[in-house]
């Protein structure tokens, strides 16, 4: 028997019959109370694995699509054990009032031969509504679709009381994106400058009146109920319809930036309730305060001569009411040898000082919804390569120690992954980007639930470390991407390779269902990858939702032109609302070909629907 076609069967028409519980729950002035009994599985072989996945895939679409509250599994599961007879109208019942259900579902899938059926019943407490069934028998897996579609056509005209669904399926109109309320002046920022350097004070840039061309278009966010696929490992399903957020069409663009930022973030850096953005290149920290016209330059931060940035992160960990700014960085010993150098910043009413410096560790700032904000790290090895272990950064005695270290799986680092509650199990899972760059999600016991098929978060970002020349890789090692911990090694100086760092993966709640979101970027590959190139020319964003048995997709951007380096979330403009940060870089004419690029920063408006 071919399990694969049987599994491809069972979530098509899983998702079909979501689609008619729509009809069943989607109406009531207050949330409904479901109890989901667990799924039956009846197959010639041990297939009970498939229940887990199964409940959570309709506890996921019935509570993400509808008004109603799903009830405690364990407590439903014990509640269920005390009838001994099989569940019929009268069972049903008295189950709804022992648990305070409103309505009760059961279910069955059966395997034989090369078809199955699946089996599907929802009761009512209320004796004037007669249980609805869905019931599909499958005689050939490539017709499943067809035939388990006039099933739930046949049911809904003959069960369901039609309604319109006008007001769920029309989208609202798009909302522009207000401008901010003019922030009050600050006085001009002074710079600390490194001990090796003279003391220099920042002056403020001109904002430049440079318009930009043509705005990226943002895909679509369809709301109308869709017949899904089977959930594999290729994202392009539709999540959940919850109060999903809405993308401004057309983001707003700063000017063109002569600076190459590879990382960037956002903090109120001067403690009066607005944000600033914090950029980095190899060498330099810059402070923008965002205007309608493009950002206008605050301060710069320049690194001495062997200096060399690798990450920027802000947060205010020492809880005084203003974020500082975390520098990851290298220092160079010799020609080939680095090692982590780390520095923070702070503003102290004058000018930003140094807070610490020549801090051996590798710094990010991790912000979880609904946890408090941690600096991670992790130590670097002595030819600059980060050790496994990390650890959780607290302020004491004016200086960073370890407050305890952190369980994350094989191959994971403070830049590739993020932790927390995705699947809405209680548990903190990890998404990741692997060696390979694929995007994964691993179970708090280290297994793997899902995997993309695509590549995610490539960026020319990375940290600098030494090789002995007898282990540099040949070039057709880069073709085949089998690098060291974050993505295929690519060598432009004997004795040295570089691990690329992914663009942050980010978790988020933009719908407020207390769901965990992730939002990352996919630089989508080009002519240059054929030729073993990581300059990319366009991208986009998604935002992706745990399913049940994988990621589904509520949103994604359209296509953006330039590289994506880096990406957050957060009130930029100053107007009560989030917005998506995006970091772009792309080649400056003739400057390109010497590596020059100029970085541009978009923000698109999250309006919720």
């Amino acid at each position: 028997m071919n399990h694969n076609k049987k599994l491809v069967a069972l979530f098509v028409s899983l998702a079909t019959l979501l689609v008619c519980t729509n009809q069943v729950f989607g109406y009531s002035e207050k949330p409904a109370k479901v109890a989901i009994l667990p799924v039956k599985i009846h197959a010639p072989e041990k297939m009970e694995y498939l229940q887990a996945g199964l409940m959570d895939m309709l506890a996921s679409r019935i509570s993400g699509k509808h008004n109603v509250q799903i009830l405690d599994r364990k407590q439903v599961a014990k509640t269920f054990k005390k009838f001994k007879k099989d569940l019929n109208e009268t069972t049903a019942r008295s189950l709804a009032e022992d648990l305070g259900a409103d309505y009760i579902v059961s279910g069955s899938v059966t395997f034989f031969g090369t078809g199955g059926s699946i089996d599907f019943k929802v009761f009512s407490r209320d004796v004037a509504k007669p249980p609805l069934t869905t019931y599909s028998l499958i005689q050939d897996m490539n017709n499943l679709l067809p035939q388990f579609s006039q099933v739930v056509d046949e049911m809904n005209a003959k069960a369901f009381v039609a309604k319109s669904r006008q007001a769920m399926v029309t989208p609202p109109p798009q909302a522009q994106q207000p401008q901010a309320a003019q922030a009050a002046p600050l006085p001009t920022p002074k710079i600390a400058a490194p001990e090796k350097q003279a003391q220099q004070q920042a002056e403020p840039t001109p904002v430049p009146t440079e318009t930009t061309p043509t705005q990226p278009r943002v895909a679509s966010i369809k709301q109308q109920r869709l017949q899904e696929r089977p959930v594999s490992s290729k994202i392009g399903q539709q999540a959940p319809a919850a109060t999903l957020p809405a993308l401004q069409a057309s983001p707003w663009k700063s000017q063109k930036l002569n600076q190459t930022l590879f990382s960037m973030d956002i903090g109120d850096l001067f403690g009066d309730g607005s944000k600033e953005l914090v950029g980095m290149s190899r060498k330099k920290i810059l402070v923008y305060r965002y205007e309608a016209e493009g950002l206008q330059e605050l301060a710069k931060y320049r690194g001495a001569k062997d200096d060399r940035f690798v990450w920027v992160s802000v947060a205010d960990i020492n809880r005084n009411g203003r974020d500082e700014i975390f520098v990851s960085g290298q220092k160079k010993l010799s020609d080939i040898r680095m090692k982590a150098s780390s520095f923070v910043l702070e503003w102290d009413g004058e000018k930003f000082a140094r807070l610490a410096e020549n801090l051996d560790y590798y710094l990010r700032a991790v912000r979880v919804p609904g946890e408090p904000v941690k600096l991670l790290a992790q130590k670097s090895g002595r030819d600059g390569t980060p050790l496994p272990e990390i650890y959780n950064l607290v302020w004491k005695n004016n200086t960073l120690v370890p407050g305890g270290t952190l369980s994350f799986p094989e191959s994971a680092d403070i830049y590739n992954s993020s932790i927390g509650d995705i699947t809405g199990r209680g548990e903190s899972e990890t998404v990741m980007i692997n060696p390979k760059r694929y995007l994964v999600l691993i179970d708090p016991l280290g297994q793997p639930l899902w995997r993309s098929t695509e590549s995610y978060a490539t960026t020319e970002n990375s940290i600098k470390v030494e090789i002995p020349s007898k282990d540099i890789p040949q070039p057709s090692d880069d073709l085949r991407g089998d690098a060291y911990r974050f993505a295929p090694i690519r060598d432009t100086d004997e004795g040295v390779r570089y691990i690329y760092l992914p663009s942050p993966v980010l978790l988020t709640d933009l719908d407020r269902d207390n769901r965990l979101e992730v939002v990352v970027a996919r630089n989508l590959p080009g002519f240059g990858q054929l030729t073993g190139s990581r300059q990319y020319s366009k991208g986009e964003i998604l935002s992706l939702t745990w399913g049940g048995t994988g990621m589904l997709e509520n949103w994604k951007t359209g296509e953006i032109k330039g590289e994506i380096n880096s990406l957050q979330v957060g009130d930029l403009n100053g107007d009560g609302h989030e917005e998506l940060i995006v970091c772009t870089t792309e080649s400056g004419g003739i400057a390109g070909l010497w590596g020059g690029k100029k970085t541009v920063i978009m923000s698109y408006a999250l309006t919720p629907r």
